[in-house]
């Protein structure tokens, strides 16, 4: 249970910081490279948290499916 709290805390922080960068951004409201990038550096914390929570909720299942012989 402590490293299921542990990766819950990781991943609400990778997506809190991500949703930071893209606040921020357009909050400033400059189209400036730099802004961009950070916009999509957002976006991407946030996509690949979420796959990373994908990926995990996979592996659970998949662990439970296969019996301890195989």
């Amino acid at each position: 249970m402590e490293t299921f709290a542990q990766s819950a805390f990781v991943m609400a922080l990778l997506i809190c910081v991500g949703w930071l960068f893209i606040k921020t951004t357009k909050l400033n409201e400059k189209h400036s490279l730099n802004s961009k990038i950070l916009r999509w550096t957002g976006y991407g914390l946030i996509v690949m948290t979420i796959f990373l929570i994908v990926y995990g909720v996979l592996q659970n299942f998949a662990a439970e499916s296969h019996s301890y012989g195989h």
